[in-house]
């Protein structure tokens, strides 16, 4: 790609989100979280009408 530039730094999940216009299409899990409880949350998230782009997962 001609004139793509590298980022300094590695971006953070706190630069990511300041970029995101919806703060309702993400859910943040935990590591331990099985498949199917992912799963799970987004058929909940279409049940209620929101569309989960992602499962962040965390540490804990």
């Amino acid at each position: 790609m001609a004139g793509a530039r590298l980022p300094q730094h590695t971006p953070t999940l706190e630069d990511i989100l300041h970029h995101e216009n919806n703060d309702r299409n993400y859910k943040f899990s935990s590591r331990f979280m099985t498949i199917y409880e992912a799963e799970e949350i987004f058929k909940q998230g279409v049940e209620r009408g929101i569309c989960f782009e992602a499962l962040l997962i965390t540490e804990q």
